[in-house]
């Protein structure tokens, strides 16, 4: 620490590729680039380790809502592999992502980014990344979350855990229908950033349900859609017979099956897989 403050990550001239020159010198750099990312991330990771929970006390004047920050700060962590979280606003994105370094996932950060904001994947990669800090990083990334209502990482009021939903729950995408034994389960299988692609989810009893995000737990939580009564019952089994209609294993009379049998059918064979 310095002045009772932690000091912002650093890199040591000897561990930074050569850079530009002609052939034979990006030749040079590139093959210096693999030799080295090793001992960089060692360099960089011993710095983190000297941080601790402490450190975040370094973002709260940012205005940053808490479930965000720590949503984008632990994709950095583990796409990147670092030993923890504890970046400061300060630190240089160029270090954080090692982007000049062949041997760096920062594409597979960025690419986990742009499936839950609103920013594609070749938006981040021009926006300039490189000259930012981090503190500069996350706030651009919350600026383009409004496909997700603009306050990531928040759940509605509305999410009732007391609600009734009945499981089985299934989930539907053209074609591929998914079976899972609790709401908790369905839950846990989603990745916030799903919701963008309009998946259906039904519980068993054919109630059609909503999936929110949840980014501060990576997840999605599920509550009763609005739409509710006989049309969502009818739908949900359009589904089931859609379903049953592609696989090669199916019982005799399939379409004929009452809307509960079929919801039997699939909890037998086709839970969780």
């Amino acid at each position: 620490m310095n002045n009772g403050r932690y000091e912002i990550l650093t890199l040591r001239e000897k561990y930074t590729p050569a850079q530009g020159g002609g052939f034979l010198r990006q030749i040079r750099a590139v093959f210096s680039g693999w030799c080295h990312y090793g001992m960089v991330c060692n360099h960089i990771s011993r710095q983190l380790k000297k941080r601790g929970v402490q450190s975040r006390s370094q973002w709260e004047t940012m205005g940053i809502e808490d479930d965000f920050l720590s949503a984008v700060l632990g994709i950095i962590q583990r796409n990147m592999g670092w030993p923890n979280a504890y970046y400061m606003p300060d630190d240089p994105m160029r270090l954080l992502l090692l982007s000049s370094y062949p041997h760096s996932d920062d594409n597979a950060v960025l690419l986990e980014l742009s499936e839950y904001t609103d920013t594609g994947f070749e938006s981040l990669i021009n926006a300039g990344i490189d000259s930012m800090t981090a503190g500069e990083f996350v706030r651009f990334c919350h600026s383009q979350t409004t496909k997700l209502g603009g306050g990531a990482g928040v759940i509605s009021s509305g999410t009732d855990r007391g609600e009734t939903i009945i499981p089985p729950i299934f989930s539907w995408e053209p074609n591929a229908l998914g079976v899972y034994s609790t709401r908790e389960a369905a839950e846990q299988y989603f990745e916030p950033w799903i919701v963008q692609y309009g998946l259906e989810f039904f519980d068993s009893m054919g109630c059609r349900l909503q999936a929110i995000p949840d980014l501060a737990n990576y997840r999605v939580r599920l509550r009763k859609a609005a739409e509710t009564g006989e049309d969502c019952a009818e739908s949900f089994r359009s589904v089931l017979l859609c379903a049953l209609s592609h696989r090669d294993k199916r019982p005799e009379n399939y379409e004929q099956l009452s809307l509960a049998d079929m919801v039997q059918w699939w909890a037998e064979n086709a839970m969780d897989e």
